[in-house]
């Protein structure tokens, strides 16, 4: 490659394309499961109501953070118009986002934790934490790749 070679850009397209628009539908989707409660479902049916009845405060702290998660879902959209755009602090707002996402999906985990009374990482489940730890490293890889694409974010 040459010194005067642009970057690749496909992780970008990617970002853009694909995982900023998954994350939104995904980011919705839960926030949907939190404010009905069908996050509870069971093989018998809908347990929410005994979920909410056993654990006081559970239902709160669903339908907080089911304003959180959709909060996050738009703000996925936002920044991949940015990104798209190549608005200037685009690829600023898009780490701060994955931060963001990182944390409230922690401190749901913890509320959970709390509520009922199992282990943090019980209340996480594997996946969960797969996740949160991917997207730890995701953040310090994306923070590499868009510090050397600065130049082209200044729309």
């Amino acid at each position: 490659a040459g010194a005067t070679e642009a970057p690749g850009m496909k992780w970008f397209k990617f970002i853009i394309w694909v995982q900023l628009f998954l994350s939104a539908l995904m980011l919705a989707a839960l926030s949907f499961m939190l404010f009905t409660g069908s996050r509870y479902m069971a093989e018998y049916g809908n347990a929410r109501d005994l979920v909410y009845l056993f654990f006081q405060g559970l239902q709160v702290v669903d339908i907080v953070f089911a304003v959180v998660f959709l909060a996050l879902a738009v703000w996925c959209v936002v920044v991949r118009m940015g990104l798209a755009k190549f608005k200037k602090g685009a690829p600023t707002q898009y780490l701060v986002l994955l931060g963001v996402n990182i944390v409230a999906q922690t401190l749901y985990a913890v509320a959970l934790a709390v509520i009922t009374g199992v282990e943090i990482f019980d209340a996480m489940g594997p996946s969960s934490l797969a996740q949160i730890v991917v997207s730890i490293v995701m953040v310090f890889v994306n923070k590499v790749y868009f510090d050397k694409r600065a130049y082209m974010f200044t729309n």
